[in-house]
């Protein structure tokens, strides 16, 4: 008895400000438009955070339109399992800096994704880079 393998998917946050996504995604999120930039309603002390910290998560994904995006995300990973071929699917998630909103919503996205069934990978670009100039 063979197994169907199970969806890959990786996730991919970056920040416009260092510059364009990698070509190869599937989808591109440019969460500039789409979502409250946290930098310009946390403490300097809360800038310094990223994505991965949890209350910066929480702020970000309780921002008004964060769960429209989550929802609309978790309708294309249906179409998308019908598409995978051999290689993983890729969604990008976009921002100004890349440490903020688009880390929060690629990791709290992967973990749907992963109760969706899908093998996921998630990778940070910029979150290494500083905080920029509100």
């Amino acid at each position: 008895m063979t197994s169907t393998p199970l969806p890959r998917l990786r996730m991919l946050s970056f920040g416009y400000a260092h510059g364009a996504p990698p070509s190869g995604m599937w989808l591109v999120w440019d969460l500039r438009a789409l979502l409250v930039d946290p930098a310009h309603t946390l403490d300097d002390l809360q800038r310094q955070r990223t994505g991965l910290d949890p209350v910066i998560a929480a702020h970000v994904v309780t921002t008004p339109g964060a769960l429209e995006v989550a929802a609309a995300t978790v309708a294309a990973l249906n179409v998308l399992r019908r598409r995978v071929g051999g290689g993983p699917a890729v969604i990008g998630w976009g921002c100004t800096g890349g440490r903020h909103r688009s880390v929060a919503m690629a990791e709290h996205l992967a973990v749907a994704a992963q109760v969706a069934g899908w093998v996921v990978n998630v990778a940070h670009r910029d979150l290494h880079r500083p905080v920029l100039a509100s």
